[in-house]
């Protein structure tokens, strides 16, 4: 399979809209629960994670339009992220990546 410019520019373009460390890792974490998680949820998932990073990369997923802030009204508020339908679109890019990383 050959990659010309235009298939280089959009593989670059797919890395750097989630590529951010610990993006992917959100990412996967939303695709396996395929529900909203809260943000002391996600912090506990992902090893090495500061809050304050965790905080900068949910606002940068949501501001790419790959996850959405969806905050539930209540005696508690309760704040979850969840994937958008363009977040959807990198269960595929994830997986190939997961896949190839395991045969390294």
């Amino acid at each position: 399979m050959g990659f010309g410019k235009l298939e280089f520019d959009n593989m670059e373009k797919t890395i750097l809209l989630a590529g951010q460390k610990f993006g992917f890792h959100i990412l996967a974490i939303l695709f396996q629960t395929r529900q909203g998680r809260g943000f002391n949820s996600l912090l506990h998932d992902i090893p090495k994670i500061t809050p304050r990073t965790l905080s900068l990369r949910l606002k940068d997923l949501e501001g790419k339009g790959l996850i959405s802030k969806n905050i539930a009204m209540g005696p508690k508020i309760k704040i979850e992220y969840r994937l958008t339908e363009k977040g959807e679109g990198f269960e595929r890019a994830l997986d190939g990546l997961a896949r190839t990383g395991a045969k390294l």
